[in-house]
């Protein structure tokens, strides 16, 4: 896998900045999960539109909801950030 343009760093300031848009929160708590934090099913699907038009990252929404904690999901969305497009 080719490493990522994106660090954990910017990946979470990216997620903070978003949420903040949203009006789901202003901070981020890495343990929590993401219903925790405020998120639905819809904010997930909007999160991974926000990441493929902002960032050029697609990340399946499937795989966001199945994440258990916030930095599971910062994880995982800096894994398929080092992936090739295709």
């Amino acid at each position: 896998m080719k490493q990522s343009a994106f660090s954990a760093a910017s990946i979470e300031h990216f997620l903070a900045g978003w949420m903040s848009k949203q009006g789901i929160s202003d901070t981020i708590a890495l343990n929590s999960t993401l219903t925790a934090m405020g998120f639905d099913s819809l904010a997930i699907v909007d999160l991974a539109q926000a990441l493929r038009r902002d960032l050029g990252i697609h990340v399946p929404a499937a795989e966001i909801i199945e994440s258990a904690t916030v930095a599971q999901t910062i994880d995982l969305i800096v894994d398929y950030a080092g992936q090739p497009r295709g």
